[in-house]
């Protein structure tokens, strides 16, 4: 099924980036756990971000949502290892997910630097 949403769009030198949610081709849920899950969705952020000539460094904002709040602890320990510093600001809220499975989703917003 096709959604009617684009994966991102840029206003001006900013750079929204919708849900990116752990899913495989064909909208398959990917799975596993939740580190298993946040890799896989930094990965898409990566892509993302290249391919508009960006990386972590240009995140100004950052959504995460959670399938269970109790996950903060081990989340927050993955995070911090992948973003880069200085962190961008970030807001975490627990969520019923689209989709049985998913543990994670995450929007962001990057900043082209000039």
């Amino acid at each position: 099924m096709v959604l009617p949403v684009s994966q991102y769009a840029w206003a001006g030198e900013t750079l929204y980036i919708g849900g990116i949610a752990p899913l495989e081709e064909g909208n398959v849920v990917f799975p596993g756990d939740l580190e298993k899950q946040f890799h896989l969705v930094m990965e898409k952020l990566r892509s993302i971000l290249a391919q508009n000539n960006l990386d972590l460094s240009c995140l100004v904002m950052v959504n995460v949502f959670l399938s269970d709040i109790r996950m903060f602890d081990v989340f927050n320990g993955y995070y911090s290892r992948e973003m880069v510093q200085p962190w961008p600001p970030r807001k975490l809220l627990e969520a019923k997910m689209s989709r049985e499975g998913i543990t994670i989703e995450m929007t962001a917003i990057a900043y082209k630097k000039g």
